[in-house]
């Protein structure tokens, strides 16, 4: 219930609000910290599901469907070689990278 009470406050923030130029993630994992956090299940797992929450965002914000169909790990797999390739980068500048890449 809880769930779907935050999830209808959010939806109805978009909505309202003015298109944003930009977004501030907070907690934004390095790409370096995401390399050392690959091979722990855990880890791996919550790495995956803030990815995939980031494309149902912009999906919703955009009215896309961005990824619909492809495998969650091979939007994951994406993002990593991302990462690995620019180390000095985060997690979000994979996904935005990935998204933009796969629109």
């Amino acid at each position: 219930m809880k769930h779907a009470i935050a999830t209808a406050i959010l939806v109805a923030s978009v909505l309202l609000s003015a298109s944003a130029p930009a977004y501030t993630i907070k907690g934004g994992v390095l790409c370096d910290e995401i390399m050392a956090e690959h091979e722990v299940e855990d880890y791996h797992n919550m790495n995956r599901w803030w990815l995939l929450g980031y494309f149902t965002a912009r999906n919703m914000y955009e009215d896309a469907d961005v990824g619909y169909g492809i495998d969650d790990e091979v939007i994951y797999e994406r993002a990593y070689k991302f990462c690995s390739a620019n180390l000095v980068k985060n997690w979000d500048d994979a996904a935005y990278s990935v998204y933009n890449d796969m629109r």
